[in-house]
């Protein structure tokens, strides 16, 4: 409302007039005016003063001088400097409206270790650079590849670094889904033939992606600990026979599975 240059004039020079005008008028003629004027004009004083003093130290109001508490109309008073305040160990400006001198410590961000450099605020912008990632120590790798990292041990070495390799729980889930395509890079697992004749053996085939190990079971058979992309033959079939193949990407980590159906070919008497 007082950034127009007009109204401020106008709005100072009212609360000017009204101080000298508080201030000058004799003390009798208000008290004979009685208690409640007296209070008003006490009040009234009291609050101007506030008024001028929060806005001269806060520059919240923008009365009398303008915003930047100096006395020249308006305007911010800073150096140029970038409006943030910088706390040790820390890389982002923690708060507003605080002016950064030269020389004040600052830390870069971190890279994928967490590593930062120090260095100090010059015209407004940290002189530290990011370390590089190649500094970083790793763990090693879990069942699908994953790795932290950790900056350096205490002697400046990966050596006495200790760094725990993610939990196989983050890895991917196994992927399986029942076709009858042959043995192929594709995710699958299925039986051939799926349709047999009483006490004939079937061959079951699979090849499964985000896989370590897997399990085959049904029909008789209960195999732990094949290879992701592999055959078993069945048992003979005596009567129609689900088997279902489990898998997972590391000890603990994500499983799925899939089935596959094997049916008796029907067989026919004449009457």
């Amino acid at each position: 409302m007082f950034n127009n240059p007009t109204m401020r004039f106008l709005s100072q020079t009212v609360l000017v007039l009204l101080l000298v005008s508080l201030i000058f008028t004799p003390t009798y003629e208000v008290a004979q005016a009685g208690p409640v004027a007296l209070v008003i004009a006490a009040v009234v004083v009291i609050g101007a003063g506030a008024v001028a003093a929060t806005d001269y130290f806060t520059c919240t109001i923008n009365i009398l001088w303008g915003c930047g508490g100096g006395k020249d109309g308006g305007g911010d008073s800073n150096t140029g400097v970038p409006l943030v305040e910088y706390k040790k160990g820390k890389p982002t400006p923690l708060q507003t409206d605080k002016v950064v001198e030269d020389g004040t410590p600052c830390y870069s961000l971190g890279n994928i270790c967490g590593a930062r450099n120090k260095g100090t605020m010059q015209g407004g912008v940290c002189t530290a650079v990011t370390p590089q990632d190649s500094i970083c120590c790793s763990s090693a790798p879990n069942a699908c590849g994953l790795v932290n990292y950790a900056p350096p041990g205490s002697a400046g070495s990966c050596a006495d670094a200790q760094i725990d390799s993610p939990p196989n729980s983050l890895c991917e889930a196994p992927s399986i889904s029942d076709t009858s395509a042959s043995l192929s890079p594709n995710p699958g697992f299925y039986a051939d033939p799926s349709l047999v004749r009483l006490n004939s053996i079937t061959t079951l085939y699979w090849d499964v992606l985000n896989a370590t190990a897997c399990s085959l079971s049904g029909g008789g058979l209960n195999l732990p600990g094949l290879t992701p992309r592999n055959q078993a033959n069945s048992n003979p079939i005596t009567q129609a026979t689900e088997f279902t193949l489990t898998c997972e990407n590391g000890e603990g980590g994500p499983t799925a599975s899939a089935t596959a159906r094997v049916t008796i070919i029907p067989v026919y008497q004449e009457i």
